[in-house]
């Protein structure tokens, strides 16, 4: 299967969904797309992990995914799923 990128308007208005960047100007968030780059993520991986240093801003596009936190005794504990522009 071949996975084609995700049109660069689709981009610009997933960002303008996100709360962080309301106020943005439209040439902004079009720069702030242009920036990014695009990850697909099989079922079941990984975005980062619990205790890494911050170093990106995830927006999803398509899909699902579950915020876990690895509680004191090793359980893995779902927090919430949340969806694309939440």
């Amino acid at each position: 299967m071949i996975i084609l990128p995700t049109p660069l308007s689709n981009i610009v208005n997933a960002i303008r969904h996100v709360a962080f960047f309301e106020a943005a100007s439209g040439d902004d968030v079009i720069s702030i797309a242009r920036l990014g780059f695009e990850r697909t993520i099989k079922a079941g991986g990984f975005f980062f992990m619990q205790g890494e240093p911050a170093e990106f801003l995830f927006i999803l596009l398509t899909g699902s995914a579950k915020l876990c936190q690895i509680a004191l005794f090793g359980q893995l504990v779902n927090l919430r799923t949340i969806n694309p522009s939440q």
